[in-house]
């Protein structure tokens, strides 16, 4: 029972959310980004980004 827990445990996935920012030639820029960094795959289905209530559209 404990082997077969850890067998699904080690395939679980870990999504981390990470930003970015630049200030090259004056002009100021940042992202925001995702990585799986588990052994196992992640699904995302959706994903909104808003900015003063507003949708952010790229």
């Amino acid at each position: 029972m404990i082997a077969r827990s850890y067998a699904r445990a080690s395939v679980w996935p870990r999504v981390e959310l990470y930003r970015s920012f630049s200030m090259k030639s004056e002009q100021e820029s940042f992202s925001y980004g995702l990585m799986n960094n588990g052994t196992g795959p992640a699904i995302i289905k959706d994903a909104k980004v808003t900015y003063n209530n507003e949708p952010v559209k790229k």
